[in-house]
């Protein structure tokens, strides 16, 4: 039986320095937290924006 299909580790972990598929999971590790930036950022510029939009309407009401 061939235990190299059930290794617990991904390439990253257990890849040789320089190796293709080790490049290839860094960069796709790279890419999938730049993707999670950016989807972060979004939300937090959301709650940023009800946040003012209702402090903003809060100081009308009271003016009124």
């Amino acid at each position: 039986m061939n235990t190299m299909m059930f290794t617990p580790a991904c390439a990253t972990c257990i890849g040789q320095s320089g190796q293709v598929t080790v490049l290839a999971a860094n960069g796709a590790v790279f890419v999938m937290l730049g993707a999670l930036m950016v989807v972060f950022g979004v939300i937090f510029a959301i709650v940023v924006s009800f946040i003012r939009r209702a402090r903003r309407l809060e100081a009308e009401v009271a003016q009124s």
